[in-house]
């Protein structure tokens, strides 16, 4: 199954519509703006535009448009620094106005060289930086700048009549999927270890439009492209275009300059079309003379000597490629314009307000949800303030000094200990074993020697006090009082004082926690 593509024929510089032509794999028809119509009223032309298009589509099997291909009228393509490949810079730099410069200054007169090379373009105009893949490293990088305001609005009446076109596109990216020597050859040899694919360029000779249209490619993917005018010569049932030694000279120098700023150069040239020759005398400038189909190849050769040129005499270099493209349905090497493919269309319009009900049903559901909590915050509230006062009230009752305190908790806590406390069986401690302790301390200190001075006895500890000869006699007491081995006392300090020809001993013991009872 081929293929449909619509071509777009425009004027002004791209901004208005002149013709439309829509080609098949076996049919080509072609609609064209009535001469005495009124090329001001774009919207009306548009829309009769999309009607010839719908009718068209209704009379076939399949209603589908696959591609809409923008001619080149209007657009630029030139390079740039790679830091410079910002849509926002370019816009900015091609709106910069002319530099006012004072004839009494010394500093010389500026120029934006990128405002220079894309010159007086609309403002709708949308900037596409190509594929740098395909260059040698760091070197310029190539954008191209369409003025697609028909094809934005062409799309739009489509898309209301139901008709989406699969992609859009401009004659030069159809150049490169049509023509391109190397994109055969690459998807042939994928058993071949290592290949590189030499970059192609295609030149069309549209008599149509008395345009000559170049690109160069790799494998289909556009690198950079170029337009001229032609002039234009009249045959007896056609229109014909007349190539002159001037173009292809001007030809080869725009290849030269692009191939010192991209870093590569084409080694396959495929011409399509048919100049046609003319007669001239001899006092006729060498750059004003036209060529045969033949003179122009050997031109070209020899300009260009390192590549291989293809000659085909195509009376209609536009419209073969067209239904090349629709008969070989390579619609998946064929380049896109991204900014007139990413325009929104009613799907998306619709998206959009699906997407706009499904946000105010959530808000309408958060609403819902936030005017609940509201309404049971104001209930928590409420609560709150009858158990505050129902508190006041009981503490009021109680002790009106607790309702003015910082901490109530706590002074009710305090008072229920005191209360607690106040309550409460009072215990007495068992009474210590005195009468064993005694016996037991009696047994050491019953010494010759020694004489009891005092003995103090209560619930924590028992003090000893002896009279004895010297101090040794005081340390081997002690010793005694420490090596008693029982559960009542525990001797902890001793402490001997001279008193006159005695020693007066004291000695300190705690009792045992666990300590029996007499």
């Amino acid at each position: 199954m081929s293929e449909r593509l619509c071509y777009i024929r425009r004027t002004d510089r791209g901004m208005v519509l002149r013709g439309l032509r829509l080609v098949s794999g076996h049919t080509d028809d072609a609609w064209s703006v009535e001469p005495g119509a009124d090329t001001d009223l774009v919207l009306e032309t548009i829309n009769e535009a999309g009607e010839w298009i719908k009718q068209r589509l209704d009379g076939t099997t399949s209603k589908h448009l696959d591609a809409l291909v923008l001619d080149p009228d209007g657009a630029v393509c030139t390079w740039v620094k790679p830091e410079d490949a910002d849509p926002t810079m370019l816009d900015a730099a091609i709106s910069e106005g002319p530099i006012e410069h004072d004839p009494d200054e010394l500093e010389p007169v500026t120029h934006s060289a990128l405002g220079e090379r894309l010159p007086r373009l609309p403002r709708e105009v949308d900037f596409e930086t190509l594929s740098d893949e395909q260059t040698s490293t760091g070197a310029r990088r190539a954008i191209i700048a369409f003025p697609d305001v028909p094809g934005r609005l062409l799309k739009d009446t489509l898309d209301s009549m139901g008709v989406r076109p699969g992609r859009y596109t401009s004659i030069w990216h159809a150049l490169c999927a049509a023509w391109d020597p190397g994109l055969g050859s690459s998807s042939s040899a994928s058993r071949i270890v290592s290949s590189d694919a030499p970059i192609g360029a295609v030149v069309a000779i549209d008599p149509n439009d008395a345009r000559l249209i170049w690109t160069w490619s790799r494998e289909g993917q556009l690198i950079c492209a170029g337009t001229m005018r032609l002039r234009r010569a009249h045959g007896e049932h056609e229109p014909r275009a007349m190539v002159r030694h001037g173009d292809i000279a001007r030809l080869c120098a725009d290849w030269l300059s692009w191939s010192s700023q991209l870093g590569v150069s084409p080694s396959r040239i495929v011409v399509i079309g048919e100049p046609m020759p003319a007669e001239f005398d001899e006092n006729t400038p060498a750059q004003d003379r036209p060529l045969d189909p033949a003179q122009m190849g050997a031109m070209l050769t020899q300009r260009w000597p390192e590549a291989t040129l293809d000659l085909l005499g195509e009376p209609d270099p536009v419209g073969a490629t067209l239904q090349r493209l629709a008969q070989r349905e390579q619609s998946s090497t064929l380049g896109t314009i991204a900014g007139l493919e990413a325009r929104p269309t009613r799907a998306h319009r619709s998206m959009f307000r699906w997407s706009g009900l499904a946000l105010t049903a959530a808000a309408c559901v958060v609403f819902f949800l936030a005017w609940q909590m509201m309404s049971r915050s104001g209930a928590i509230k409420a609560d709150t303030r009858e158990i505050t006062k129902l508190k006041t009230d009981t503490l009021s009752a109680y002790n009106s000094n607790l309702v003015l305190s910082p901490q109530p908790v706590w002074d009710l806590e305090a008072e229920r200990n005191q209360i607690a406390r106040a309550q409460a069986p009072i215990q007495i401690p068992p009474p210590k074993p005195i009468l064993r302790a005694l016996e037991t301390v009696s047994y050491v200190i019953g010494v010759p020697g020694a004489e009891i001075s005092k003995i103090t006895v209560n619930t924590r500890t028992v003090t000893l006090t002896l009279d004895v000869d010297d101090v040794s006699q005081a340390e081997q007491i002690n010793s005694a009082l420490r090596s008693i081995d029982d559960s009542l006392l525990v001797w902890n300090s001793f402490n001997p004082q001279p008193r006159g020809g005695k020693v007066q001993a004291t000695y300190i013991a705690s009792w045992q926690q666990d300590g029996g009872q007499s």
